[in-house]
């Protein structure tokens, strides 16, 4: 190759630097869940009592179904460290790095976030709660491949 012929064209990857995003309690989107959970209850039961008049008993249970849906849809303090190469979950309070995760993106609002860590832990984020760290998270869900963790167990 002389110097007259152009260089061929070379991709470069950069790698994603390690950084930790803190996963606080969402308590508007708890209620939330709570109310749709209660709407749905109320309307089934409101249904069901059009065609069986003795399902108005039923009624009760709405609020039960409530404080079930608040409880389900707490938001435990976390930890989601990405280190370079993949992804970590711990609790808030641990010193531990935690074990390594699969991260799934459920549901990208562009100022909201739905996680899902090992398909059994929920994780909503939202873009006003990480000002500074929202770039870097989104640019790593979107773009970093981690390796599968099951390979490493």
């Amino acid at each position: 190759m002389n110097a007259a012929e152009p260089r061929p064209a070379r991709a470069v990857y950069r790698q994603v630097p390690a950084f930790t995003v803190g996963i606080t309690p969402l308590p508007r989107v708890q209620g939330l869940v709570a109310l749709v959970t209660t709407a749905s209850a109320a309307s089934a039961i409101a249904g069901l009592a059009l065609h069986e008049a003795m399902a108005w008993w039923l009624m009760p249970c709405a609020p039960v179904l409530a404080a079930w849906a608040w409880r389900l849809a707490r938001v435990v303090p976390r930890r989601l460290h990405w280190d370079g190469q993949c992804w970590r979950l711990a609790l808030a309070a641990s010193s531990e790095p935690g074990p390594t995760v699969r991260i799934e993106v459920l549901v990208d609002l562009d100022s909201a976030l739905l996680l899902r860590a090992d398909g059994r832990v929920y994780l909503p984020l939202l873009a006003r709660a990480l000002p500074g760290q929202w770039g870097p998270l989104r640019a790593t869900l979107h773009s970093a491949r981690a390796e599968n963790p099951q390979d490493e167990r």
